[in-house]
């Protein structure tokens, strides 16, 4: 407000939140949802920049300048700001001027529509409104508007989920509805009051439609035809099963040994006087055992032929596994496709999968495979599934309730004979509603993955 105040509204309610003092007269304001940072251009101080977290001034950009609007593309870092002639073109994070536009014949208004790239800015001269691109800031064409004789066109905003354009035309209270898609007016709207701002739609950046491309970046061509499989060789015939050698003959049993020798009988004792009974002489010594003879030992027989070898038996069970993921912020519309830009983890097809880029693994053996996948979504209700071909997985659908949450999910399925190859994606199934996957907040943050893990039986 004038008295140098940032007034903070509560959105579900419309209570004031709370009131901000930044000086420098603020007259416009744009906010970055992923930074969580809001640009306040003024009318003496140039832009203030305010934490949103801590409801703080935390920097400023071109001092001593005359802000009138700006804009900010939370997806490429960018700020636009005007001053009624010139449109500065500022790096937000290295706090610089990285380029300056001049239109011919003033400005009153711009707006932005960061998933199309395209800058729009009221000519002041001209009464029209201009259409740059934001990668090269060139000129590439004007709104087709149906203008009264005694137009002023005075503000203009951009809903960049519908990519509708809405022009406000002062002088005779109406509001232009333009598709910024087919460049096609679709509506006029009448107001009946004053219309100096009769419409203030926030542009959603990239929560509302930032394309993958929106760093500038040169369209992903299409996918490549998957080539055919190879036919499988012929299995070979078994060879014969091996005679059984003979059994080698018994050896012939070695002759016994001779008997020793007896030993001598002792000497008989004299006959005693009759009369009573002598005692019983002692035994004599049991004379010396022989040697034992020499055993035989018969010759062993031949070893017999090695046999056939036996059937090979059913091949084992493989445990595989590959890893996926992504980095850039993207916009899934629905029914299509979450890509991955990062290379998988390992880089080389491993058994039975690979990956294609930007968002197919392709699964070429049979076997049981679990799957757990991972999204951050800025838009509540965004829904996700696992789909084989164009058939989705059953359980497999999963939902963000609320918004800058993650979707974490989980399937298991089987593919039997007859049942590969084929080609696993995810996708958003929401009808209505594009799936927003922002970058995260710092250098090499996961926003989305896929990893699956298969026991597969090589064929």
């Amino acid at each position: 407000d004038p008295s140098g105040n940032v007034i903070v509204f509560n959105g579900y309610n419309n209570n004031v939140f709370v009131q901000i003092g930044v000086g420098g007269s603020p007259i416009s304001t744009a906010v970055d949802m992923y930074t969580n940072m809001v640009y306040i251009g003024t009318t003496a101080d140039g832009i203030i920049i305010l934490s949103a977290n801590s409801n703080s001034v935390v920097g400023t950009l071109l001092p001593d300048t005359d802000i009138s609007d700006i804009a900010s593309d939370p997806c490429t870092g960018k700020v636009f700001a005007s001053n009624n002639t010139d449109i500065y073109v500022i790096n937000a994070k290295t706090g610089t001027v990285a380029d300056t536009v001049t239109p011919d014949g003033g400005l009153s208004g711009i707006a932005l529509d960061p998933s199309l790239g395209l800058l729009y800015v009221i000519n002041g001269a001209a009464n029209a409104v201009d259409v740059y691109d934001t990668c090269s800031l060139a000129l590439i064409g004007s709104l087709t508007l149906d203008l009264q004789i005694v137009s002023l066109l005075t503000d203009i905003a951009v809903n960049s989920i519908t990519h509708m354009v809405y022009v406000a035309d002062t002088n005779n209270q109406i509001v232009h509805v333009v598709d910024g898609g087919l460049n096609l007016e679709v509506s006029l709207v009448s107001v009946a009051s004053d219309v100096e701002d009769p419409m203030k739609v926030v542009t959603l950046a990239c929560n509302g439609g930032c394309a993958k491309n929106c760093c500038c970046n040169g369209a992903t061509g299409a996918t490549g035809a998957t080539g055919a499989t190879g036919a499988t060789g012929e299995t070979g015939a078994t060879g014969a099963t091996g005679e059984t050698g003979a059994t080698g003959e018994t050896g012939a049993t070695g002759a016994t040994g001779a008997t020793g020798e007896t030993g001598a009988t002792g000497a008989t004792g004299e006959t005693g006087a009759t009369g009573a009974t002598g005692e019983t002489g002692a035994t004599g010594a049991t004379g010396e055992t022989g040697a034992t003879g020499t055993a035989g030992v018969g010759a062993t027989g031949p070893t017999g032929a090695t046999g056939q070898q036996g059937l090979q038996g059913e091949p084992g069970t493989l445990v595989e596994g590959m890893f996926v993921y992504n980095y850039e912020c993207e916009i899934v519309p629905p029914g299509n496709k979450v890509t991955f830009d990062q290379p998988s983890i390992p880089p080389l097809p491993v058994l039975g999968m690979s990956f294609i880029a930007p968002s197919t693994i392709h699964l070429t053996e049979i076997g049981l495979y679990s799957v757990d996948f991972y999204a951050l979504s800025s838009i509540p209700n965004t829904t996700l599934a696992l789909f084989l071909d164009e058939v989705e997985v059953p359980g497999s659908r999963f939902t963000a309730p609320l918004p800058f949450g993650a979707i974490t999910g989980h399937a298991n399925f089987a593919l039997g004979l007859g049942g590969v190859p084929r080609n696993l994606t995810l996708r958003n199934v929401n009808r209505f509603i594009a799936a927003n996957i922002p970058e995260g907040l710092l250098p090499n943050t996961v926003n989305a993955s896929i990893f699956i893990e298969g026991i597969v039986q090589p064929a």
